[in-house]
């Protein structure tokens, strides 16, 4: 455009005050600029070169448009959403004070502060319904979700510690044998719970550092430990507690799984899928007091990143039956060859071997082949053994008499277990001297159910001048397998 025409155009403006001579003025700008009203924004745009090398291209300002952003967060929003966070913060003072009282052992005060934070939570259900008609743009959706996921674990936390402290009160610190079930089963209950507080935690992006949740924490990882010391206890073994770890109704194993397996259709590929990712995601901690210690659930190794074999065990297995995967084990291993258990993994037998699926391993396949040198000391079908859990029968009390030329035994048996036992009660007299004669022998078979107590009459001829004793075998079977045996002694006699 010629340099003279604006100039023109404007004082055409300014000096005349004729309507139909600024139409024709704003036909000619429009005409020669093209452009809307320019905004204050202005970027100078260099025209091509089109001069000689002696002469200097004069560059011409462009104007350019920029539009007014719409904020990621209203103040209508912002508003409401600092109400609802502040009343979430109330509840969240409330559950420290409650994990204070219960580190104190002061049940009945943390149980007060977590029916106060329950309530509250009522009124912050109403809060956050009407925060729901505020949100508009993906940001306010984001914001809303944050505080669904801290709203869902303060309930889960305090709901499981008021159902934990009504545990204790119903059956106090330890429970009679008759019991042992509907107690394990009641206290599975609150351990699923708090499983779900850990899912919400993870979603949270919850730190283990974060210092205000230290105080909060400490008490649900007290709680594992006890429910592990708790299964060993019932269950009589110390390796009863990673089975009933393994969750596949766990909420993020369900998540995880569905998430890294939809659009997977052939099971080996989806075996590996899933162990990639556990070996990927999980960084090894070495434990060496493992088989004492307690075991995490898949959300609690999900939400600290970490954890030693049995957890990165306990994690894939519920992975593995989660997708469907059938007849999944849990191996124990004996890596060293010294007749020691030493290691946990995942194997799924196919015909006469057991396919070994390492978690930890990297690598291309299932497992390393340091694998053909281990030694499985132990597998059990993890399903098998939830659904039908072992017998844990004691010995407890013998009593013998002695009528004419026949003594009489009785032994009391009860099983503490989780699960039922075969058990033959078997009873001798052994002769002082003499490692293969045996002057007399009985012997009972009968089935112990869980919370079930016999006893048993076992009957012996004795014999005749001789240095004796009683001589005492109690077999218990699982899966038609010895899974654990008493004996006992009396002490010599002369007859």
């Amino acid at each position: 455009m010629k340099s003279w025409l604006p100039l023109l155009l404007v004082a055409l403006i300014l000096f005349s005050g004729c309507s139909e001579l600024k139409e024709q003025v704003n036909k000619e700008i429009n005409k020669n600029l093209r452009n809307p009203k320019p905004t204050p924004i202005l970027t100078p745009t260099p025209q091509p070169q089109t001069s000689t090398p002696q002469q200097t291209a004069t560059p011409v300002q462009t104007y350019v448009i920029t539009p007014t952003p719409t904020p990621e967060v209203s103040e209508e929003f912002d508003r409401k959403y600092s109400e609802v966070e502040f009343s979430l913060d109330e509840v969240f003072y409330l559950l420290k004070s409650a994990a204070v009282y219960y580190e104190a052992n002061e049940l009945g005060k943390a149980k007060n502060e977590c029916l106060k934070g329950r309530q509250k939570l009522i009124e912050v259900e109403k809060e956050l319904d009407e925060l729901y008609s505020y949100q508009k743009t993906e940001k306010e959706m984001e914001l809303t979700k944050d505080l669904e996921y801290f709203k869902a674990f303060l309930d889960e936390y305090l709901a499981s510690m008021i159902s934990f402290i009504n545990l204790v009160d119903k059956y106090g610190e330890s429970t009679d044998y008759k019991e042992t079930k509907k107690f394990f089963e009641d206290f599975r209950e609150v351990k699923r719970r708090f499983s779900n507080v850990y899912y919400y935690l993870y979603k949270m992006n919850f730190t283990p550092d974060e210092e205000e949740f230290v105080e909060v924490i400490d008490p649900m990882l007290k709680f594992e430990n006890r429910y592990c010391q708790l299964v060993d206890e019932i269950s009589g073994n110390w390796y009863a507690k990673y089975f009933f770890q393994v969750d596949p109704h766990d909420k993020f194993v369900v998540e995880i799984t569905e998430k890294l397996t939809k659009d997977i259709v052939d099971e080996t590929q989806i075996k590996y899928a899933l162990k990639n990712w556990v070996a990927n995601n999980i960084r090894y901690k070495h434990d060496p007091n493992w088989k004492s210690d307690y075991v995490y659930p898949p959300s609690l190794t999900a939400l600290l990143g970490e954890g030693d074999c049995d957890d990165f065990s306990v994690l894939l297995a519920s992975m593995f039956m989660r997708a469907g995967i059938s007849n999944v084990h849990l191996v124990f291993v004996d890596m060293d060859q010294n007749g020691e258990v030493d290691h946990l993994t995942v194997g799924i037998p196919e015909e006469d071997k057991t396919i070994i699926w390492e978690p930890q391993y990297k690598g291309r396949g299932s497992a390393s082949q340091d694998v053909r040198n281990w030694i499985i000391v132990n597998s059990f079908d993890v399903t098998s053994f939830i659904s039908n859990p072992p017998p844990n029968i004691y010995v407890i009390s013998t009593k013998g008499m002695t009528l004419g030329r026949e003594y009489i035994l009785n032994l009391e048996l009860a099983n503490y277990g989780l699960g039922d036992g075969y058990v033959v009660a078997y009873a001798t007299f052994d002769v002082y001297g003499s490692k293969e004669y045996v002057y007399s022998h009985d012997k009972e078979e009968l089935w112990l159910k869980s919370g079930e107590s016999r006893i048993v009459d076992l009957r012996l001829k004795i014999p005749y001048n001789v240095k004796t004793r009683v001589h005492v075998f109690v077999y218990i079977y699982y899966n038609d397998r010895l899974w654990d045996e008493y004996e006992s002694y009396g002490d010599w006699f002369y007859t």
